[in-house]
């Protein structure tokens, strides 16, 4: 239950302009359980530690206090709330009733069906605040399994509760929004050991636009780069972080399995040309979660497949924009990057790669707009802990983790005890770097052959 309550205090916290101000009821001198959140871990109680934690996030206020507020979650087992929303996640599987209740079940520490249960209760509280309740009616209960990839309006038992030893030998690619809660999960379940490589090549490092969803990080990490700020958070498991704070491409020491949390698909293609003897990726696309087993032995996608890579525009154009601009504008655009305007005007002429050029070159194509989209936590939440948890299903070497043949689970949030689970996701025919005959997809095949064929989930 502490993980559930975390992590939906941490979501709303951070929810500015969705959540006016957040109001905590929880029972005095409780102790704190252990690896809820880096953000509270050196409080003694419960209460103290999310008192801590709000004050890092610093963006919604939190009080503890018993406050009147227009959506009111109970986090755990219990009767029907009167005019709420109860709250729980256990062991594999999570999620809310309105007007019901819900069942105390076996008891675990495992965080995964805590986390989505916490992520649905946002949605919730998203949806009350911009959604249209005639359009996408309010869940009045609505479950979803990690463990089957089932969802269904009341809670779904399935798998251990309690761990056997689980040694990892991953490398996560991306520690955005979806990565930093796939380390998050793993840091936090027990009985986890082993080897992490985390990469992330963003050199804009954590920034103070996409708080609202890095839900490992708070105010005090803005500017820091994701990747080793992430390892120095979760220091103090059995798990060996190691990081590279750049590009996959440049990243030493690449573990069997690939974690793929990036979000933009020219990373995704990078992550697939190193052809592990593993991939499993996560992404999220608006109010939806999913998360993938790129496998291509019987017939399922690789990373690139169905996520071509984003257009961006060529050399020669940026070279031909910048010698159409004024002298005077030249001259403005090199020294606003700190670039000697002789070498930047013999890029424009010759493509000739040099320190100022190339500096102006990426400056010019950052500017670039990006497609519209939104981005809220709850998914992101639930993209992380899907990754998290198939890894570790992967390492049980459970019967129902996503299969050879069934390589795709989804978790929608605008209606989530229908989410579809998992089904058939084939490779995309006209990807390039997968051709069935092709020379890299047979030393990938043979790699994945290493692998046991898992049963259908």
């Amino acid at each position: 239950m502490q993980h559930t309550a975390w992590m939906t205090i941490n979501m709303l916290a951070r929810l500015d302009r969705v959540v006016g101000s957040i109001s905590v009821v929880c029972p005095s001198g409780v102790a704190l359980a252990r690896r809820i959140s880096p953000l509270i871990g050196g409080a003694a109680t419960l209460s103290e530690g999310i008192a801590s934690g709000a004050a890092k996030i610093d963006t919604v206020p939190v009080v503890l206090a018993a406050e009147p507020a227009d959506v009111r979650l109970v986090v755990g087992p219990g009767d029907a709330v009167d005019g709420g929303i109860r709250v729980y996640g256990e062991g594999w599987c999570g999620g809310v009733a309105r007007g019901t209740a819900i069942p105390k079940t076996d008891p675990s520490t495992l965080p995964f069906g805590p986390y989505i249960a916490a992520a649905i209760a946002v949605a919730e509280v998203f949806r009350a605040a911009r959604i249209d309740p005639v359009l996408y009616p309010p869940a009045d209960s609505a479950f979803y399994s990690l463990w089957s990839h089932q969802a269904a309006h009341t809670y779904i038992a399935g798998g251990p509760v309690i761990l056997p030893a689980v040694t990892l030998d991953e490398t996560l690619a991306g520690v955005g929004a979806v990565g930093c809660i796939c380390a998050h999960a793993i840091w936090a379940a027990d009985c986890v050991d082993g080897e992490v490589l985390l990469v992330d090549g963003d050199m804009d490092g954590i920034d103070i636009t996409n708080l609202n969803r890095y839900l490992l990080f708070a105010h005090e990490h803005i500017g820091l780069p994701k990747a080793s700020t992430a390892r120095a958070l979760l220091a103090g498991s059995d798990i060996n972080w190691s990081v590279h704070d750049g590009p996959l491409e440049e990243a030493p020491g690449l573990h069997r399995r690939i974690l793929c949390a990036v979000d933009v698909n020219e990373a995704r293609m990078a992550v697939q040309t190193r052809w592990p003897e593993s991939l499993l990726m996560a992404s999220t696309y608006e109010l939806r979660a999913e998360v993938v087993r790129c496998d291509p032995r019987h017939g399922g996608p690789c990373a690139r497949c169905h996520n071509d890579p984003e257009a961006i525009t060529p050399d020669e154009e940026l070279r031909r924009q910048f010698r159409a601009a004024s002298p005077k504008q030249q001259q403005e655009i090199a020294g606003r990057h700190n670039a000697n305007l002789s070498e930047v005007i013999a890029w424009a002429k010759t493509g000739e790669c040099g320190t100022s050029g190339e500096r102006v070159r990426d400056a010019l194509r950052a500017g670039q707009p990006a497609p519209p989209a939104f981005a809220v936590p709850f998914v992101s939440l639930a993209a992380g802990t899907m990754l998290a948890a198939e890894v570790v299903k992967e390492h049980l070497g459970a019967a129902v983790p996503l299969s050879p043949d069934r390589q795709h689970a989804t978790l929608q949030f605008w209606a989530p005890a229908a989410s579809k689970g998992a089904s058939c996701y084939g490779r995309d025919p006209h990807c390039p770097l997968c051709r069935p005959e092709s020379e890299a997809v047979a030393v990938w095949r043979e790699r994945v052959s290493r692998q046991p064929d898992r049963g259908v989930a």
